[in-house]
């Protein structure tokens, strides 16, 4: 945590994620301003979060969940905003970083579930068929 109480920085933040994405490496480049970026990125899908505000009452949270789409073609890629949240509570922002991992873990399972081998009847032979009318 912060040296400061109730401040929430950007490392408090990228700790915050690596717990809910384990063995997740959180990007946090350099900004310039008062805002720093946290970001953690998989395949085609990425989180944001964006803190700016020095001081406990200044301290703003804005939350992106983006994933990004290639169109068929020669053109360039794009970012749809699946959630974007602003919010000055950390309890909210975490919530919000649990909830998109529960999205994705969903997707996942839903991708596994489509490609998992069906069961389905052995035909032999016209037999089978004809055994079954």
């Amino acid at each position: 945590m912060s040296d400061r109480p109730g401040v929430y920085t950007i490392r408090d933040i990228a700790a915050e994620m690596e717990d809910v994405f384990k063995g997740c490496h959180v990007d946090t480049p350099y900004t310039m301003g008062t805002s720093t970026v946290a970001e953690v990125k998989f395949d085609e899908y990425e989180i944001r979060i964006i803190r700016t505000g020095g001081g406990v009452d200044s301290q703003k949270f804005n939350f992106r969940f983006l994933q990004k789409v290639v169109p068929p073609g020669q053109r360039s890629p794009i970012k749809i905003l699946h959630r974007d949240l602003r919010t000055t509570d950390p309890k909210v922002l975490v919530q919000a970083i649990r909830s998109v991992k529960e999205h994705l873990l969903g997707t996942v399972q839903s991708i596994n579930q489509a490609l998992k081998r069906k069961p389905v009847a052995l035909t032999r032979g016209i037999e089978d068929l004809l055994d079954k009318a």
